[in-house]
C-alpha cells in the first residue's frame, strides 16, 4: 500500500497576533481606552442612598469621608438576613458606638433586627433603646 500525502487544513498559528480593525473615523489610541475604562469605573453611581452612609474620618490631620454600606456589616445569605448574621452585626455597631448605622440596620432589616434583640445582653438592649428613641 502506498500512502499519499494528504494536504491537511491549515492550522492556525498560535503566535499569530491579529490587529484590531480600525475604521477611518476612529483612531486607536492605547491610553484613551484605559482612560475611558477608569472614568467609567469612577463615575459609577452608588448602589442606593439608603444603603450608604457617609461618615467623616480623621486621618493624617485632615478629614476624609468614608462610605459605609450596610452590606459591609451584614452579608445576606441564602435565606436573607438571619439572627446568626444580625446579632454579630448589631454587636459590632454597638461596639463602634454608631447610632446612624444602628438606625440603618433597623430600617433595612426591621423584622430580623427586632427578633435579634432578645439575644443581646441587657446593656446592649439598653443602648439600643436609649439611642433609637
Amino acid at each position: 500500500m502506498v500512502h499519499e500525502a494528504v494536504d491537511s487544513p491549515k492550522v492556525a498559528d498560535d503566535n499569530l497576533v491579529e490587529e484590531p480593525t480600525v475604521h477611518e473615523e476612529q483612531e486607536m489610541i492605547p491610553g484613551q481606552v484605559e482612560e475611558e475604562q477608569q472614568r467609567a469605573i469612577v463615575e459609577r453611581p452608588e448602589p442606593s442612598d439608603m444603603n450608604t452612609l457617609v461618615t467623616p474620618q480623621e486621618q493624617d490631620g485632615g478629614k476624609v469621608e468614608q462610605a459605609i454600606t450596610i452590606e459591609d456589616i451584614v452579608k445576606p445569605g441564602k435565606f436573607g438576613v438571619t439572627n446568626s448574621q444580625m446579632i454579630p452585626a448589631i454587636k459590632q455597631v454597638i461596639a463602634d458606638g454608631s447610632v446612624e448605622k444602628l438606625r440603618m440596620l433597623r430600617l433595612m432589616y426591621l423584622y430580623s433586627f427586632e427578633n435579634s434583640l432578645k439575644y443581646l445582653k441587657k446593656a446592649e438592649r439598653e443602648f439600643i433603646q436609649n439611642s433609637l428613641r
